[in-house]
């Protein structure tokens, strides 16, 4: 698994909000963009994303009118792709109450989402703390090969 330099850690929640995008909407689609070519994703992985933009969450003010068909938790089809929703419990910019939200969304349309709560951790915890940087890691790299999409440790092949 390629290891995300801390610099970088910040910048992936805007990241996961366009990823998580490609697997929720599928009409907003530019003009003349090739819609030939799949989109969605096998897996998404989630770090203290922008998943809830209700009042309770983050982003209402500058979505206005459209913060709920743009809000990932409250738009959640049976079609999602395997998700590791890593959150800190104590994060007051994407409030975990949000994260709670999508997973039990997730849970209840039938797709499989693994809500990993860093208890008391603040917004982006990994790139804040050494120790759970590499626990998030090491899930991560459990979780996707779970998937058969990275070979974990256990099944990588020795070095010759």
């Amino acid at each position: 698994m390629p290891v995300i330099p801390k610099s970088q850690l910040p910048g992936l929640q805007q990241v996961a909000r366009k990823r998580v995008s490609t697997a929720l909407f599928d009409t907003f689609n530019r003009e003349g963009k090739d819609v030939s070519v799949p989109c969605h994703p096998q897996a998404l992985v989630l770090f203290c994303p922008v998943i809830d933009t209700s009042e309770e969450g983050y982003g209402q003010a500058k979505l206005l009118d459209h913060w709920k068909e743009l809000s990932p938790a409250h738009q959640v089809p049976t079609s999602m792709p395997p998700t590791p929703l890593l959150h800190g419990t104590a994060d007051i910019t994407t409030p975990f109450k949000g994260a709670e939200l999508f997973s039990a969304e997730m849970q209840r349309t039938g797709n499989q989402c693994e809500l990993v709560a860093q208890e008391n951790a603040p917004h982006n915890f990994m790139s804040k703390d050494e120790k759970l940087y590499g626990e998030t890691l090491r899930h991560l790299d459990a979780f996707l090969s779970s998937l058969g999409l990275v070979l974990s440790d256990k099944s990588r092949p020795s070095k010759p």
